[in-house]
């Protein structure tokens, strides 16, 4: 598989520093970039990793969560390309668990949420911990692939209330799991995504600030993964701007040509 992605992280309009980092096939933001605007642009074959963390705690503490989350990420994407495996899960794990303990042992009470795309020959594996989601396009058809860890998403499940209406109830965004705070911290899987598609991998301060419906127009008629990730960056700060900013759109595609090794 080839894939083509885009990554842009802003600290928004509010907020003071940026507490989001990612990984885009060994990329990761720059602890000297992370109160500026950040953007890189690259290809890789599969298999790879991408990847959008949402730290929290304040100060720096958020901040260095989440960094410490993709720098464990690392050791997954190092196996990932050198053993091009099938099942993902207990790799992933390993770097969960690895990230919770330095955490919790550097951080005090600060933890980041995780959204996750492994990107193997055989497809799309996904993963999440906490409110940073994966949507996916493919063949017109748009899709929420994560489901949130918020008490919001807990109620809606119930069938009670639109996930809507469950976000803008008190305490609807809390995250019910996350990695660093607490002794839940596994992360969810989901079904194998396969063919082409695209996804967008992103923090909640995009999906807080633009509606689905918004994300699923602007994925669609982007030509590349730049423009989408350029465009729903803009969407998210012209609607306020009121967290920081991280998103990762990519075109998974099939290609004839293997990688040279």
């Amino acid at each position: 598989m080839r894939v083509i992605y885009s990554v842009r992280s802003h600290k928004g309009n509010v907020r003071e520093n940026n507490e989001d980092n990612f990984f885009a096939d060994g990329i990761i933001l720059p602890s000297a970039f992370a109160n500026r605007p950040f953007s890189a642009d690259g290809g890789a074959f599969s298999p790879t990793v991408l990847a959008v963390c949402d730290g929290m705690g304040g100060e720096e503490s958020g901040e260095t969560a989440s960094r410490i989350a993709v720098k464990n990420l690392g050791k997954l994407y190092e196996l990932v390309k050198s053993q091009n495996a099938g099942d993902f899960d207990a790799a992933v794990k390993n770097a969960v668990d690895s990230a919770d303990f330095e955490i919790k042992a550097n951080c005090g009470r600060s933890g980041t949420t995780l959204a996750l795309a492994v990107i193997s020959g055989k497809g799309a594996f996904c993963y999440n911990i906490g409110d940073s989601r994966i949507y996916c396009l493919k063949n017109g058809v748009f899709s929420q692939v994560t489901t949130d860890h918020t008490q919001g998403a807990e109620i809606a499940s119930t069938g009670v209330i639109s996930p809507e209406k469950a976000r803008l109830e008190k305490g609807g965004n809390k995250l019910t799991r996350c990695i660093g705070i607490g002794n839940f911290t596994a992360a969810d899987s989901y079904p194998k995504i396969r063919g082409k598609f695209r996804l967008v991998i992103c923090s909640d301060g995009l999906s807080d600030m633009v509606q689905d419906s918004e994300i699923n127009a602007i994925m669609a008629r982007s030509a590349a993964a730049s423009d989408a990730a350029e465009s729903l960056l803009k969407a998210a700060l012209a609607n306020g701007g009121k967290d920081n900013v991280t998103v990762i759109a990519a075109d998974v595609q099939i290609s004839r040509f293997a990688p040279k090794r």
